[in-house]
């Protein structure tokens, strides 16, 4: 049976190491709230052997961050006892919560020492804790909170899960085609030297090839990187963003996918700030914060300033024509029956459902299309080849 490597707090607040066997994570967690401690961490060990300390540096996971601190804090543990804790946990790895710590035991709230660190907490995240300390209820908003970020890692995850064959699929293919122009066709070469333009075009026109990348092969990768840097650039400017944010949503298949994700992130932000207390005046810019694509975030935007003027969420968002329509409907149901943040909230799970069924009916037809395309490629050359080998044969002697 597997075994687990635990940390949890005791009723008292003592913070307890141990080991411990299980069938699954899960096991673990309820059994250690069985005895009345709080789990924090539950890790399988790969061998019996004592787990190494994390190294300082180490990339913030954030969902698990907020997960134990909600945790720490739904069981009564202070704020600065919590705190604490983590930092005895965790401190190797994020020597950034030593600050953290130092700043709240010296009166500091913890939104306002989280907002000195933009790099590893967004606005939307401060703005959540904020409201959480206003109103008291911050274990809870913190559990939600890492909740929406787990789905976020989760749906992240999948995509880039997804997406990792068809990308191999295309480097071997580039891999394979570029070896049998520069390794096979050269060989060919010699036999149909005496033909020249009696040579089939298709013939002709591989073996151009061939010679173009032999001879001019490893200066192909400047331009295209030349011109990978001024689009970075121009990019990262407003305007180029944005422009190249709106032709990507007028694209047949990715920008229908672009929305569909943008509303999902959308619909789960605003949900939970609304849940959270926060009006929707106020709700509204923080969660358009949390977009990717600048014009489905001026999009947003304008419907913000249409909402100041008078008028309902669904409306405002209809206009913008960014938005799907299932997340439009729903959206306007939530208002009519004053359930606005659970509908958002609802309509972002079926949005992020339809998002992976679409990623699922791309690569169905992504990667046999890769491999047909291939295939073909390949067949044409060695079919121009054989052509002017039946070329040399008929030509007199």
């Amino acid at each position: 049976m597997p075994t687990y490597r635990y940390k949890a707090v005791a009723p008292n607040g003592e913070l307890m190491e141990g080991e411990m066997e299980g069938t699954e994570r899960g096991d673990i967690i309820r059994a250690l709230q069985a005895l009345g401690r709080v789990p924090i961490q539950a890790e399988l060990l790969r061998a019996p052997t004592r787990l190494a300390a994390p190294r300082a540096g180490t990339r913030l996971n954030l969902p698990a961050f907020t997960q134990e601190m909600a945790s720490l804090l739904g069981a009564g543990v202070p704020l600065d006892r919590a705190l604490g804790i983590m930092r005895e946990t965790r401190g190797r790895a994020a020597p950034w919560l030593s600050e953290i710590h130092d700043a709240v035991r010296g009166g500091a709230a913890l939104s306002a020492t989280l907002e000195g660190q933009p790099h590893r907490f967004s606005p939307f995240y401060v703005n959540m804790v904020r409201t959480g300390e206003t109103a008291g209820v911050l274990d809870r908003v913190l559990a939600r909170l890492a909740e929406q970020l787990e789905c976020r890692k989760r749906m992240r995850e999948q995509l880039l899960t997804a997406l990792t064959y068809p990308a191999i699929l295309l480097v071997v293919s580039i891999a394979s085609l570029t070896l049998v122009l520069t390794l096979v066709v050269p060989r060919f070469e010699p036999l149909f030297a005496d033909l020249g333009d009696a040579l089939p075009l298709s013939t002709q026109l591989v073996l151009s090839a061939s010679n173009t990348l032999l001879t001019y092969g490893w200066i192909a990768p400047l331009p295209l990187i030349g011109l990978a840097a001024l689009l970075l650039r121009w990019r990262l400017g407003s305007t180029g963003r944005q422009r190249i944010d709106e032709l990507l949503l007028r694209l047949p298949i990715v920008g229908e996918l672009i929305r569909t994700v943008e509303a999902a992130r959308f619909g789960q932000s605003l949900g939970l700030l609304l849940e959270s207390g926060i009006p929707l005046p106020r709700a509204l810019p923080i969660a358009r914060g949390t977009l990717f694509n600048r014009a489905v975030r001026v999009a947003v935007e304008q419907a913000s300033e249409r909402l100041k003027a008078g008028g309902t969420l669904g409306a405002t968002l209809t206009q913008t024509g960014v938005f799907p329509v299932l997340a439009l409907q729903l959206i306007r149901i939530g208002e009519e029956t004053g359930r606005l943040d659970t509908l958002l909230q609802r309509s972002a799970e079926l949005l992020e459902r339809e998002t992976a069924a679409t990623v699922r009916r791309m690569l169905t037809i992504l990667e046999p299309a890769l491999i047909v395309g291939l295939g073909m490629l390949i067949a044409g050359i060695i079919l121009s080849l054989m052509a002017a080998i039946v070329s040399v044969n008929d030509v007199p002697i």
